[in-house]
């Protein structure tokens, strides 16, 4: 939980820092000729919800290459950022749902992946005791809590 609750003050620190360059940048425009184009603003917001995507897409490509435990990094990294962005307090209701539409995509995509690595692990543990001959309770406890000792943000 300490790793989540320092992810997230990263993600905070990170947005404080650029509506701080926003607002130096607004400040500049303000001094310079006002016949000079400028560049489209973006809002923090907007950029958290376009990396949310980019993760949510890294997610799928690794779970399409078998990357399993990179796939859910990201797939959680995603669903953090989309929690993050339903705690605006000046959201839409339309966004709101479509947010909390990807939260839960998000989480299936985990649990399946959870399903996946949970049936890699028993497959090369019933190949490896046939073919070594060795124990195999070692092996399926450490897999199975490390799967458990996941703390499911996700999920609602």
């Amino acid at each position: 939980q300490t790793w989540l609750s320092g992810l997230f003050k990263g993600v905070l620190e990170r947005a404080d820092a650029a509506n701080l360059e926003i607002t130096k940048l607004s400040k500049d425009e303000t001094n310079c000729e006002e016949n000079t184009p400028q560049p489209p603003t973006v809002s923090v917001e907007e950029l958290i919800y376009n990396h949310s995507l980019a993760c949510g897409k890294d997610g799928a490509v690794k779970q399409l290459l078998g990357q399993y435990e990179t796939a859910r990094s990201c797939y959680r990294s995603a669903g953090l950022l989309a929690e993050t962005l339903l705690m605006e307090p000046r959201l839409g209701e339309e966004d709101k749902k479509t947010l909390e539409d990807y939260v839960q995509g998000f989480s299936k995509r985990i649990n399946e992946i959870d399903s996946l690595m949970l049936q890699q692990s028993r497959h090369s543990i019933g190949s490896g005791s046939t073919s070594r001959g060795g124990p195999t309770g070692s092996i399926s406890s450490s897999r199975r809590g490390s799967r458990h000792g996941i703390v499911p943000i996700l999920e609602k």
